[in-house]
């Protein structure tokens, strides 16, 4: 069971990192093939600046703000991933894709899509 876990989570974190790729970062790749430093920091995507990103297959709810304070503190954004999966008979089903991050960091986010005139 933990293997298999571990399996759909790999796959989830790849599929992400084509996401970033898709919408403009060119270098993201995972943190395990990359930094095991920043893998230990909770960081599963790198080179994705100004935001760090932490992946989450899971069934129910994750403890965002744990894992949240769990990231670097750095000037980067730390942002939680979550794909929120229901078991089915044989397999798992995905329910929705959500995101989780400060309110301090939405504001950053917000001023700089201002700044930029895309707001």
């Amino acid at each position: 069971m933990g293997n298999n876990n571990r399996n759909r989570g790999n796959t989830f974190e790849r599929e992400c990192v084509n996401d970033m790729k898709e919408i403009g970062f060119s270098k993201a790749v995972s943190s395990r093939a990359e930094s095991r430093n920043m893998d230990a920091k909770k960081v599963d995507i790198c080179y994705t600046e100004p935001f760090y990103f932490q992946c989450k297959n899971m069934v129910g709810n994750i403890k965002y703000e744990e894992i949240l304070n769990e990231m670097p503190d750095t000037e980067n954004i730390n942002i939680i991933i979550h794909k929120r999966t229901r078991k089915a008979k044989t397999s798992f089903i995905t329910t929705g894709k959500y995101v989780f991050f400060k309110y301090d960091d939405f504001l950053k986010i917000v001023k700089i899509l201002k700044t930029n005139g895309l707001l």
